[in-house]
């Protein structure tokens, strides 16, 4: 029941399923627990990210799985009427009492007031989890937020480095002899506006493997599965200024390479995929040999760049 390695077990970073949390109040919360739930499955719901979240609501009874229990002195589920009253926001862990495999995160206080402190001191970071419980002593006021600043959104008042946009490390770089595709999520404001502008700037940096044969390379460059552009790879291209045109056609031999539109409110993916030919040799008189292939390399540096700051929102 050590708190030092929360989230876990109510999200691990490693499970690639749907975070699914049921939450436990004593009857129908009253709007301050309904905001303190919200805040915490907000903090749950920004890690899960791509994966999915469910958090299911019981009422003065507990699921058989982990779950987030939500109590005050006064009003608290029947399994906690022995659980000693606080005096103050508490977190705390628990075994299930049914199902000793299983946790149960408490959020306690002597009211409404203090779990909406609680959860405002888990969300916050405000707090340094160990032991079985820990006390909110103070919750620093945040500075009020600024628009478009959502965390998991691309900045939209400045240009955005692929450092910004990477979810894990190593993302933007591939290896072997059939070498993946390097992938890159972006995430855009529902109301950006991008009817009647001449296209999106993108300023790329890259390396990769030698090609074996001359014009034996090139990098392919994808938006949510349309093809924009192929790109050579040579001894002297190693950046590349794209502008990406939000048209819903393709065209040849055009300087600007019209692409299916941006999707706001909606994950976006680029793709860079780097392709190389590999040259086999061959023996004079036609006799087969041994030949090893080899693992070619790709990365886009972390310093290239996006820009989405010319656009308006609605």
């Amino acid at each position: 029941n050590d708190l030092a390695f929360f989230p876990i077990p109510f999200f691990d970073s490693h499970d690639e399923g749907p975070t699914i949390i049921p939450m436990v109040f004593a009857g129908s919360p009253a709007s301050e627990q309904q905001q303190a739930a919200a805040i915490v499955a907000s903090w749950f719901g920004s890690r899960s990210a791509w994966r999915g979240q469910q958090f299911p609501v019981h009422y003065n009874q507990l699921p058989s799985s982990n779950a987030i229990v939500f109590a005050t002195n006064d009003n608290r589920p029947d399994f906690l009427n022995n659980y000693p009253a606080v005096d103050a926001p508490v977190v705390g862990m628990m075994t299930h009492p049914a199902y000793p495999q299983h946790k149960l995160l408490l959020i306690l206080g002597r009211d409404d007031q203090d779990l909406l402190l609680a959860a405002k001191g888990i969300a916050q970071g405000n707090i340094l989890f160990r032991g079985e419980r820990v006390v909110v002593k103070d919750v620093k006021q945040l500075a009020a937020r600024k628009p478009y600043d959502a965390p998991n959104w691309v900045r939209t008042d400045r240009p955005v480095t692929f450092a910004e946009l990477k979810t894990w490390e190593g993302q933007l770089q591939s290896s072997g002899v059939d070498s993946a595709a390097i992938d890159v999520a972006l995430n855009l404001p529902p109301d950006l506006f991008l009817l009647r502008n001449t296209g999106i700037d993108m300023h790329l940096k890259y390396r990769y493997t030698a090609p074996p044969v001359v014009d034996g390379a090139q990098m392919d460059i994808s938006l949510n599965n349309q093809f924009l552009q192929s790109v050579p790879l040579n001894d002297h291209a190693q950046r590349l200024v794209l502008r990406l045109p939000l048209l819903q056609e393709l065209l040849d031999d055009h300087p600007e390479v019209p692409v299916s539109a941006l999707k706001p409110g909606e994950t976006n993916r680029l793709h860079f995929n780097f392709e190389f030919k590999n040259a086999l040799p061959e023996q004079a008189d036609k006799s087969c040999m041994n030949y090893r292939m080899i693992e070619n390399h790709a990365v886009i540096a972390d310093d290239s760049t996006i820009d989405f700051s010319k656009y308006h929102h609605f």
